[in-house]
């Protein structure tokens, strides 16, 4: 038996033909995370709006950005920027899902 989603994707696919339309990573997590939707309890969103990347990380990620902006990046460091900016983009969907929870949760914080 196949997945329910495997059929739509199989059905979108034969359906609408070849996509001219981008899709980025961060669009297919917003489907998964439904940022928009509140869903999490407020100390699951409390908790999640406490996660950063550590300080060593942000150094590297300042690196990065100064290579980038001398186009001086090797191949494996613009593989690990894009890392970066993929997982930060995933920080900020479910952040955002984080504060709308927060904001429509009508107990006390």
């Amino acid at each position: 038996m196949r997945s329910g989603l495997s059929d739509r994707f199989s059905y979108n696919q034969e359906m609408s033909g070849p996509s001219t339309t981008t899709v980025t990573e961060a669009d297919v997590w917003g489907h998964v995370v439904a940022p928009g939707e509140v869903t999490l309890s407020a100390e699951a969103a409390r908790s999640i709006l406490n996660l950063e990347f550590d300080q060593s990380a942000v150094d590297r990620l300042h690196e990065l950005a100064e290579k980038n902006r001398e186009d001086s990046l090797t191949d494996a460091e613009r593989i690990e920027m894009e890392t970066y900016m993929r997982v930060g983009n995933f920080l900020s969907l479910i952040k955002s899902k984080a504060r709308k929870s927060l904001q429509d949760d009508p107990t006390p914080s």
